[in-house]
């Protein structure tokens, strides 16, 4: 189902204690009305005399006399009600304490809010038709003070000076081989490239690529899977330079964007048997060069670094076809060549394959692509923030005719993507890969070479 401008809401936990208060209120509630409804029921038995015929009856079926003891039956109805209130509210708090351990794992019920793109036009149409003279019905083209009048009401004053003093970034394509070289280009290489046409990577024809990463003119920051930050400062420029890297565990894993770390204050790093640890970014640049960044486990490696800001949230995508969305803000601080935390609890040899940023910003879908070509979106929203360590939820559905699940990526409706397999690159825009719920495996988008497989992707943001 396609979401686009509503608002899912999702009902991940609740509150025990307010759950048990409530239920009692209510279960009293219901209780003094049935104590009430009981006693008139027996006064009303005992006007019409049923009272004294059903004496009779029990008297002659005894073999003697036989009288209701009232007060006996007060304690009764009194004993009852106790033990209904006492039942009810015990089921209360038991099916809130248990709807807590399946939201874990399950996400939480997900409900349809109202549309709110349909609630913000009308609200902005009500007050355009206010501010002009001219009838309702009359069709009409928006002059400047409309179009003011519609901005302001969408985007807050601040974000337009902001944007205002923004001109678009120049692009680098950043190319990790296999040998452990970084190769940068200019994004215009590929900008003015037909969508879906594979792009040999520019001087790699005999190197495996390994990493693909967009990034501005102010440079990158790379990261290898021992954890070793590596400043590629003022030797990765656009062109055709290279800067020589380590080979195997010690290649570069992870690149980065160095003006997002200069903005955001955080770099959360997530290494392939699930560990995490946030360092901020300033610690982070000011790193001697070849410094673990983190402790890394024997046998462990980094996969994946993102910077982060209070409010993101991430989310792990592993090889399996597991997601887990949680709170950057539950990621504890650690300096550097600290040990790491436990992000995600995998099993069945389930390794982590990407970490992506999710910015409370428009409409988001997460992005799976498997290391045979094939790729959907499936809408965040699905995905409900749990607690790191966690198992987390399925998002994709891998068989042997897709393979695994390469690489993961948060995108929008505006993006495009990079996919980079070991020997091409292909550009394509987010729309092109559709939208398919969390588990299906997706449809094939990429047609690779029987020896040929999708590593990673970029997103080239348009927003």
């Amino acid at each position: 189902m396609d979401y686009s401008g509503r608002e899912l809401e999702r009902l991940r936990r609740l509150d025990v204690a307010h759950v048990l208060r409530t239920a009692l209120f209510l279960s009293v509630f219901v209780a003094v009305l049935f104590t009430i409804a009981s006693l008139a029921i027996w006064q009303a038995l005992h006007r019409f005399e049923v009272v004294d015929s059903a004496e009779e009856l029990a008297g002659k079926l005894a073999g003697g006399t036989f009288h209701f003891d009232e007060a006996h039956l007060l304690t009764a109805l009194l004993l009852l009600v106790g033990a209904m209130v006492v039942a009810l509210t015990a089921a209360a708090g038991v099916g809130a304490a248990v709807y807590n351990q399946v939201a874990e794992t399950a996400g939480g019920v997900e409900f349809l809010a109202e549309d709110v793109v349909r609630r913000r036009d009308r609200d902005l149409v009500q007050a355009l038709r206010r501010r002009s003279p001219q009838k309702a019905d009359a069709p009409r083209e928006l002059d400047s003070d409309h179009r003011l009048a519609a901005l302001e009401a969408v985007v807050p004053a601040a974000a337009r000076e902001a944007a205002a003093t923004l001109a678009p970034p120049a692009r680098l394509v950043a190319v990790v081989t296999a040998a452990g070289s970084i190769d940068v280009q200019p994004f215009t290489n590929l900008d003015s490239t037909e969508h879906g046409v594979p792009v040999p990577a520019h001087g790699l024809d005999s190197q495996q690529v390994h990493r693909v990463a967009v990034v501005s003119e102010e440079g990158l920051v790379a990261i290898t899977g021992a954890g070793r930050f590596v400043d590629t400062r003022g030797r990765c420029t656009s062109g055709s330079d290279t800067c020589p890297g380590d080979e195997g565990r010690d290649r570069p894993a992870a690149l980065l964007d160095r003006a997002a770390l200069e903005r955001d204050p955080f770099c959360v790093l997530v290494t392939q048997q699930g560990k995490v640890t946030r360092v901020p970014c300033p610690d982070l640049l000011a790193c001697p060069p070849r410094i673990g960044v983190a402790l890394i486990d024997t046998g462990d490696s980094v996969v994946s670094a993102v910077p982060t800001s209070d409010g993101d949230d991430l989310v792990l995508v592993t090889r399996h076809g597991k997601a887990l969305r949680f709170s950057e803000a539950d990621v504890p601080t650690r300096g550097i060549g600290a040990k790491m935390t436990r992000g995600i609890r995998l099993e069945g040899g389930d390794q982590v394959a990407a970490v992506s940023r999710v910015v409370p910003e428009g409409v988001l879908d997460l992005l799976t692509v498997t290391t045979r070509g094939c790729a959907k979106r499936t809408p965040i929203e699905r995905f409900g923030v749990l607690r790191p360590g966690t198992r987390g939820l399925r998002a994709a559905t891998p068989t042997d005719a897709s393979g695994p699940v390469a690489t993961a990526a948060i995108v929008a409706a505006s993006d495009d993507v990079l996919i980079g397999s070991s020997r091409n690159l292909v550009r394509l825009a987010a729309t092109e890969v559709r939208r398919q719920g969390r588990a299906s495996a997706g449809l094939r988008l990429v047609d690779l070479d029987p020896d040929d497989r999708v590593v990673a992707v970029a997103v080239i943001s348009n927003r």
